[in-house]
């Protein structure tokens, strides 16, 4: 990844980011159109954030150089040759809930938009969503035709998103593969491996609650576990817990009759950096993920991480620190927490291989955002 380091050299840019700064948690998405920003602002981009205004269907600005309230277009004396790029990191729900999408109105202000396509999941999985969530998307999707550029985190997503753009008879503009950054918010990077905690093995989990992450399959392989070893194993589960009912209800459900596993709802990043520390490795049993951002965080605190040897993952996670295994399968899920128990040589080489493996800063990924969309301007 580049860095640019010459501030003179960046133009004014749009940012279409309502949605995360209206949004009180931070999943992935909104981990990175935060950071993300903060990493172009950092480099001396002058960020203006973008957000609709449904009551009147147009655009409002924020500058950062201005009092920080949203303002009309036409009152910020602002133009299509000081803003040459609209950058739209995240998923636009109210746009798209008004029939428009942010490509159209940045093509209708005169500039060129570059757009994140973060994964194709609602459209590979479709019985995973509400007929109108996936109406939304369908809407979404076909938004990425009329980009001028596409910016995609592997190429796993890329082979979906060609696929997808192909079979619905849909222009597949350029595109450029930036991986996402290991960097934990703004947190340094932890260098040191952990010792080996003697009398528990203490297992982290950081993920949404929805069908996807898996949760299920993990707990019973805990459960059982827990009779197959000598050491006792804990598991602390933090996230959000999702929209899905009875996905909830079956968690819930699994994790009344455990006495090893504390649940924590959304957390901010200082507690969970501390949670980082606190445990031996982290275990993210999801099977199917545009990126995989909680591996690489992971690692960045110097925490071994388990996860899918499949879908993105199997694409980000190999180089040191981790193990990639059958998500889907149980019993190996199983195996992988009886292994980490029984074999504290193995928990400890992995620590030191999160210590030795080259990793990338939020400042690296957005100079790379930068230089994509100055080389195709």
């Amino acid at each position: 990844m580049s860095l640019v380091t010459d501030a003179r050299n960046y133009s004014t840019m749009l940012y279409w980011s309502e949605n995360t700064d209206d949004c009180l948690i931070e999943t992935g998405i909104q981990r990175v159109v935060r950071n993300l920003a903060l990493g172009l602002r950092n480099a001396g981009v002058d960020l203006v954030n973008v957000r609709w205004d449904s009551a009147r269907r147009l655009p409002r600005l924020r500058s950062s150089t201005r009092d920080g309230a949203y303002h009309d277009w036409s009152c910020q004396e602002h133009s299509a040759e000081q803003h040459s790029w609209l950058l739209v990191p995240e998923i636009t729900d109210t746009l798209l809930s008004d029939g428009l999408d942010p490509v159209q109105v940045g093509k209708s202000l005169g500039l060129k938009v570059a757009a994140i396509v973060h994964d194709m999941i609602p459209m590979k999985y479709p019985d995973l969503y509400s007929g109108e969530l996936l109406a939304i998307f369908r809407q979404y999707y076909r938004m990425f035709a009329d980009a001028d550029l596409i910016l995609a985190t592997t190429n796993y997503v890329v082979a979906d998103f060609r696929a997808y753009m192909t079979a619905n008879g849909l222009p597949v503009p350029p595109i450029v593969i930036i991986p996402l950054p290991a960097q934990l918010a703004a947190t340094e990077r932890c260098r040191a491996a952990k010792p080996f905690q003697a009398d528990t093995l203490k297992l982290l989990t950081v993920s949404t609650w929805e069908p996807r992450k898996n949760l299920p399959r993990l707990l019973r392989a805990l459960q059982r576990a827990k009779t197959h070893t000598e050491r006792r194993i804990d598991l602390t589960l933090v996230g959000w817990r999702g929209l899905d009912t009875g996905y909830i209800a079956e968690v819930d459900a699994l994790v009344a009759d455990m006495d090893n596993v504390a649940i924590l709802d959304w957390v901010d990043t200082e507690t969970l950096v501390s949670l980082y520390g606190a445990h031996d490795v982290s275990i993210y049993p999801s099977w199917e993920e545009g990126f995989g951002m909680p591996i690489l965080e992971s690692l960045w605190m110097a925490t071994p991480c388990i996860c899918h040897s499949g879908s993105s993952m199997g694409e980000i996670a190999p180089g040191g620190g981790t193990l990639l295994i059958d998500m889907t399968d149980e019993d190996t899920i199983f195996d992988v927490i009886c292994r980490l128990a029984e074999d504290s040589h193995l928990v400890a080489t992995l620590a030191l291989e999160t210590t030795q493996r080259r990793l990338h800063t939020w400042a690296e990924y957005a100079g790379a955002v930068y230089s994509a969309l100055d080389t195709h301007r």
